[in-house]
């Protein structure tokens, strides 16, 4: 029996995720369309792991038989709100994404265990930036060790997502990563040669985008899309789509391979959290590059 056995169930579209959503208190369901997915839960049978992850799960959809397809596995990020939007903007793309893949599968974690590792590397962080004042211009340098918590969390995180993904004899993988998912994707990518692509569905912390540098991806897909109205914070006092300019350093040492893409969906200067999701532009990319 493998570490990472899992139990399968159907789903349809009856089937509710819900959250509670942290400003109202209020209980929200996910109204996914469900029907013809399934969901495995892969830490049933191994108590180590569960104890401390909690139930991690994927939703899975066959679309094709042709086994000569790739298949796209996607990251949102730590909380099943994000899950929520995430898995939302797939299915309604959904036509697009069958052109190329032969299944899609979406990584679902425990609210309330990762949001703790979150937090406890999240805590590790603050206390590093307490010692610089708060008007305080962070060099690049200054930002990896702020950031170095989160860092050694995504990487740990990818570690398990990649033996996960092996042990249920994944081949010819795509991976999708948003928000904080999108960090455990850039490290999950680099764990083992299972990997064909990596699209970035928005800014991950420029400090992991940064971890890609160190590896070799010449052979293979790059693409990191955002909508730049995307103002998600960061601990630094800066807002993600006012960091542009250092994830496109990062791509520019990274564009001596071809396949690597950064395209800005959108311009302007609102702040809705309606842009911190995967645009949909991103699918479009994904399908017509090879």
């Amino acid at each position: 029996m493998s570490d990472y056995d899992s139990i399968e169930n159907d789903l349809d579209d009856d089937f509710d995720f819900e959250f509670i959503d942290k400003k109202t208190g209020e209980k929200i369901k996910c109204d996914l369309k469900l029907n013809g997915w399934k969901i495995y839960n892969i830490t049933s049978k191994n108590e180590t792991l569960e104890n401390k992850y909690g139930k991690f799960e994927i939703i899975k959809k066959d679309l094709s038989s042709d086994k000569s397809k790739p298949v796209l596995v996607a990251m949102a990020g730590f909380s099943t709100k994000s899950f929520c939007g995430s898995a939302t903007r797939i299915i309604e793309n959904l036509d697009k994404i069958e052109e190329k893949f032969s299944a899609i599968y979406i990584l679902k974690y425990d609210d309330t265990k990762f949001g703790s590792l979150q937090k406890d590397a999240c805590g590790k962080r603050d206390t590093l930036k307490e010692h610089f004042s708060k008007d305080h211009i962070f060099s690049d340098e200054e930002i990896e060790e702020i950031y170095q918590p989160e860092t050694d969390l995504n990487n740990e995180l990818g570690t398990i997502v990649d033996k996960i993904l092996r042990a249920i004899g994944l081949t010819k993988v795509h991976l999708l990563g948003k928000c904080a998912g999108g960090g455990v994707a850039i490290h999950t990518f680099t764990k083992s040669e299972i990997y064909d692509a990596l699209y970035l569905g928005v800014p991950a912390s420029p400090t992991d985008v940064k971890h890609l540098l160190d590896k070799n991806i010449s052979d293979k897909i790059f693409i990191f899309g955002w909508d730049s109205r995307d103002a998600y914070p960061f601990n630094w006092g800066k807002k993600s789509n006012q960091e542009i300019e250092r994830y496109r350093e990062t791509m520019k040492q990274l564009e001596s391979n071809n396949k690597v893409i950064l395209e800005e969906f959108e311009t302007g200067d609102e702040n809705e959290s309606k842009y911190h999701e995967i645009p949909s532009g991103l699918f479009d990319l994904i399908i017509e590059y090879n």
